[in-house]
């Protein structure tokens, strides 16, 4: 594990201090840590958004409604959390390896034949 040195403004070490004291945290090391952690999420996070909106300034306009495309928003999430609640429970052979669902991964985490799967999914 690497190690820094870092100075800090009485009130921030202060505030720090107080988060270890109330029991948030271990440790000073374990705060700062958690800091950096929720930071790099953060940056993957504005990164992801960053890409839907340029994406979506790409795309062609669309005659749908607000409706229509909540609607079909709705539908996509209650599917993928069908297969998110699947791979939960141990269904099948595990996770995908790259994150993707492709026919066979449904069928066995949905327990439905690759047929059914082509028809419907």
């Amino acid at each position: 594990m690497a190690k820094i040195s870092v100075s800090l403004p009485y009130e921030l070490m202060a505030w720090a201090e107080q988060q270890v004291a109330e029991g948030r945290y271990d440790s000073l090391d374990a705060y700062v840590a958690d800091l950096v952690a929720r930071d790099i999420d953060d940056a993957g996070k504005l990164a992801a958004s960053h890409a839907a909106i340029e994406e979506g300034l790409a795309s062609e306009p669309t005659d749908d409604s607000m409706a229509d495309v909540t609607a079909r928003r709705d539908r996509d999430d209650d599917t993928l959390g069908v297969l998110r609640r699947s791979w939960a429970q141990g269904i099948g052979s595990g996770p995908p390896v790259d994150g993707n669902f492709n026919a066979a991964d449904i069928a066995r985490r949905g327990g439905r034949s690759g047929e059914a799967v082509r028809k419907h999914g």
